[in-house]
């Protein structure tokens, strides 16, 4: 079984308007929910390619039995602890006519000290002994902290996993990434952004695109820490990977975008996919690059069909670098 921890997740309310005029009162012609994060987006993808996942973390309020509703209407499993506070909103406009998104997301629930501790002797209590009679192999742990006091929570679940052999995949910023890293996860996955965010700009012209050899340079810092596999993801243009002593620049087929939101967890969820298989390394990495790229096609996030990924890794291009 696949465990994904989402510490932050979210109600995403996306709201359809054929125009969206600044100061001006609108009437939205449609309005889509979805439980949102990151790691849900994981265990939905992973559930559309028949994996054995379980979705947990933090939940509060009536928006987040709303969540909890929609994951039970998708058949995603979860298992979340439940919070004092209320669990955020996301909201997303859609400019029909243009296709533009804006993005406006609540603040994070206040999760108190004791409830923190309840979810690290949950998933404590999972790693070692299983659930409902399936033990689990990989802890994916993704996304950002609600609140302040959490740095460490996603440290601390990465050494219980080490403890019992359980493979741990870290996808998250600024801090928690720095203090995860510590604890040699199995892959991490930061895009240039939230790599700069979490050890700072190293480019005398922030404005220019990362070189390959800044890339790479980045892949080198990551897997010192002991990290196994480290990508590196340029948004909807290449990825570089760093696997043992080889590394590849992979470059995704050519889609047209039309939703990138939930792409880099859909690749997490095709990487596991070919890994828990037991792929060879090549063959995972390329259908992780076409299920973030499937996913980028469509406006459902992290809801990529087998056949939808498969049919796109012909298009996917991997260059040996080392």
């Amino acid at each position: 079984m696949i465990l994904t921890v989402t510490l932050n997740p979210m109600l995403d309310r996306t709201l359809h308007l054929e125009r969206f005029p600044v100061g001006q009162i609108s009437r939205s012609s449609k309005v889509a929910n979805v439980a949102g994060g990151k790691g849900i987006n994981v265990s939905r993808q992973l559930r559309l390619l028949g994996e054995d996942t379980l979705a947990t973390g933090f939940l509060g309020g009536e928006i987040g039995a709303i969540v909890e509703g929609l994951m039970s209407k998708e058949g995603v499993a979860h298992d979340f602890l439940h919070v004092r506070d209320t669990t955020r909103i996301g909201f997303t406009v859609l400019e029909t006519s243009t296709g533009v998104q804006t993005s406006i997301l609540e603040p994070g629930p206040r999760v108190e000290p004791e409830e923190i501790e309840r979810l690290k002797r949950q998933v404590a209590g999972w790693i070692e002994s299983g659930r409902n009679g399936a033990r689990i192999d990989w802890l994916v742990c993704s996304g950002t902290t609600p609140c302040e006091g959490m740095d460490d929570l996603y440290a601390d679940l990465i050494r219980v996993a080490h403890r019992h052999k359980v493979k741990v995949v870290l996808d998250t910023y600024p801090t928690p990434l720095a203090l995860g890293l510590r604890e040699k996860p199995f892959l991490v996955k930061p895009n240039v952004r939230e790599y700069e965010m979490t050890f700072g700009p190293h480019r005398k012209d922030a404005a220019m695109p990362w070189s390959d050899t800044e890339s790479l340079h980045a892949l080198a810092h990551l897997r010192s820490f002991g990290v196994q596999c480290a990508v590196i993801t340029h948004g909807e243009q290449e990825a570089f990977v760093s696997f043992g002593e080889l590394v590849w620049r992979i470059t995704p087929p050519r889609v047209e975008c039309v939703n990138p939101t939930g792409s880099g967890d859909s690749m997490i969820a095709g990487l596991l996919h070919g890994l828990v298989r037991n792929w060879d390394i090549e063959r995972t990495l390329l259908f992780g690059m076409a299920a973030g790229a499937a996913n980028a096609r469509t406006w459902k996030v992290a809801a990529s069909t087998l056949e939808e990924i498969t049919e796109l890794v012909p298009g996917v291009v991997m260059e040996r670098l080392k």
